[in-house]
């Protein structure tokens, strides 16, 4: 789920970018096998068919990964951390439990799931993956801004007007071939080869070597291949193929991808010249004398040379197979990084779990014990479960099932001037039960009566304090372990006296929460490892009676 723009400016973006980046090993190799599948498959169709099919598997690896990260959005904004806890508290928390601040090695030794550790390290990684990605595209910029430099030069200083009579000939091959711009013939003596530079103002460099060493119909066979180029706006596709090369740079399927493009684009205008021409035989030829004089130039300029053989194979309806070479290593490549990465990766973002159970089954408050002394009560009404309470009481509707691991998901409505949380993995005092609390910066002994629910609370107020979506530890150690009120996004994330979704998910000890859509609460806690769901409704100083209403509640239990 995708928070809102106004949220973004408050995003931690490099978690984001790490994930996508990891994301993007098996995602890229997934969709270049697919490529590779469909060419092979498709060997026989049309060059503009493979092209489009290249580029559409272009978009797909840069999009995927992408997606994937903003899809899970909240998830990636990590924002909390580990309460701390005086002596005192350590020492006397109720039941016995204790806090473990874990590290790294404490985690691998805690027998989480293996998926889950290898997510961990991975996560750990995400900040020097981002820097090395960083540097990487920062390297490949600055090397393209000297090609952009290198072909401002071969237009202004290296180059001439050609004659005349072939400004106008190139000119007349324009207008029969549906390009409406001027296109204007440079002649260079630094080139080997023509090439194509500029999209809306663009202008076809001719060396002088061709112009000199070719028959006039080579020429204007040469013309042609540009002049194609040129009506496709292949200019334009090859700058944002070369965005890709420098984003996804350390990826041997955007390489790979990218050469399928470039090589079917050429396909594609050789036969449009030579559909113009009448004749492939003779433009074959051409190309066959072109390759003496074969382009050296950078990719951020088109031409007609490079890849003959396979072109005249092509041209002239020969089966042309992909080089082998480059085809074995991509797909071997892509076949390593799915069978390693795939699994692992995508269980650390989509958690294997079992299906969706409802909580209420929206007739009865079967599965649930009230909890708690005072006047109110719960009820079922519209398909809702309601609590109704007097001022001064808090009472809890408790499932009977505990739950260790878990995404929990539910709808709440409350009254204004209404307090109430959802409790996770909490429990009942069987005794009375002293436990330190600390109070006005000390740490106080306090006696927990028999009955009293204590435990995880995911706070729900409609009271102006901006609390919603925190995490209160209710009846141990009386305190927020995750507060909300002063994060200018997650404290507006309550609708007043409106329906609003809530998402609680506990995996080990990392503990997180959003109010629609909005990560709330970021933090690792282990003192509670598993325990009941129980609903709470709070009147703390209203006179008249108070009510909070819940629906669509459903759990469902993460696996290994």
């Amino acid at each position: 789920m995708i928070p809102h723009f106004d949220s973004l400016m408050h995003i931690r973006w490099e978690p984001l970018v790490g994930w996508a980046l990891i994301h993007s090993l098996w995602q890229m190799c997934l969709v270049a096998l697919m490529l590779r599948g469909l060419l092979c498959a498709l060997s026989r169709t049309s060059s503009h068919l493979r092209y489009v099919l290249a580029c559409t598997a272009l978009v797909f690896a840069i999009a995927l990964p992408v997606v994937t990260s903003l899809w899970h959005l909240p998830a990636s904004d990590s924002g909390g951390g580990t309460p701390a806890l005086s002596n005192e508290e350590a020492a006397l928390l109720p039941n016995g439990e204790t806090q473990h601040h874990l590290t790294q090695s404490d985690h691998n030794k805690s027998g989480l799931p293996w998926r889950q550790r290898i997510h961990q390290h991975l996560e750990s990684a995400l900040p020097y993956t981002v820097m090395l990605w960083g540097m990487g595209v920062l390297a490949l910029s600055i090397w393209h801004v000297g090609g952009f430099l290198r072909i401002y030069r071969l237009r202004t200083t290296h180059a001439e007007p050609i004659a005349g009579p072939w400004q106008t000939r190139v000119q007349d091959l324009a207008t029969d071939l549906g390009i409406g711009r001027y296109v204007r013939v440079l002649t260079s003596v630094t080139l080997n080869s023509p090439a194509i530079v500029g999209c809306w103002k663009p202008s076809i460099l001719f060396p002088l070597s061709a112009l000199s060493g070719l028959a006039p119909d080579q020429i204007e066979a040469l013309f042609l291949h540009e002049l194609a180029h040129i009506r496709r706006y292949d200019y334009l596709v090859n700058l944002v193929q070369i965005v890709t090369e420098i984003l996804g740079f350390y990826h041997p399927a955007i390489w790979w991808i990218n050469k399928m493009i470039r090589m079917e684009r050429e396909h594609c205008c050789d036969h449009i010249a030579a559909e113009y021409l009448d004749d492939r035989i003779a433009y074959a030829r051409t190309l066959v004398s072109l390759e003496d004089l074969r382009l050296n130039a950078p990719r951020l300029v088109l031409g007609a040379a490079g890849q003959v053989k396979v072109r005249i194979q092509r041209l002239l309806g020969i089966d042309a197979q992909l080089d082998q070479q480059n085809v074995l290593s991509v797909t071997f490549v892509s076949l390593l990084l799915l069978v390693v990465l795939a699994y692992p990766l995508w269980a650390g973002v989509v958690s294997t779990s079992e299906s969706w159970t409802s909580l209420f089954d929206g007739r009865s408050l079967a599965g649930w014990q009230q909890r708690g002394v005072g006047q109110g009560e719960f009820y079922v009404q519209d398909n809702q479960i309601v609590g109704s309470i007097t001022k001064g009481t808090a009472l809890f509707l408790c499932t009977q099932a505990h739950y260790s691991d878990f995404e929990l998901e539910f709808e709440v409505k409350a009254d204004p001037n209404m307090n109430a949380g959802v409790q996770f993995r909490s429990h009942v005092y069987d005794t009375d039960t002293t436990a330190w609390i600390v109070k006005q910066g000390r740490s106080v002994k306090r006696v927990f009566k028999p009955g009293q629910v204590y435990g995880y609370q995911v706070e729900i107020s409609s009271e102006g304090d901006r609390t919603s979506g925190s995490i209160w530890d209710e009846a141990r150690r009386v305190k927020w372990l995750a507060n909300t009120s002063s994060d200018p996004i997650a404290s507006r994330a309550l609708k007043e006296s409106a329906w609003n979704s809530y998402r609680v998910v506990c995996r080990g000890d990392h503990i997180r929460t959003w109010v629609n859509g909005i990560l709330c609460s970021d933090l690792h806690d282990n003192v509670s490892q598993t325990g009941f769901i129980g609903l709470q409704a709070y009147n703390r100083s209203s006179a008249e009676s108070l009510s909070v209403y819940w629906r669509k509640l459903r759990i469902r239990e993460l696996r290994d």
